[in-house]
């Protein structure tokens, strides 16, 4: 069986997840602004979530 590997954009800093750009994504994909930064300041940076759950960086 298959894990299912999924990417969601979260501030490196608060760890706010990043909105998809309305304009841009419809209804098969989500499409997020690279450039864009969270309310707090920091950056968004791809989460890998692996079945769900967070992947583990060690």
């Amino acid at each position: 069986m298959k894990n299912k590997i999924d990417m969601q954009p979260v501030c490196e800093m608060c760890g706010t997840p990043q909105k998809p750009d309305e304009k841009e994504s419809n209804e098969n994909w989500q499409v997020f602004d690279c450039r864009e930064h969270c309310e707090c300041g920091g950056k968004f940076v791809p989460r890998i979530l692996l079945d769900g759950k967070r992947k583990s960086s060690h």
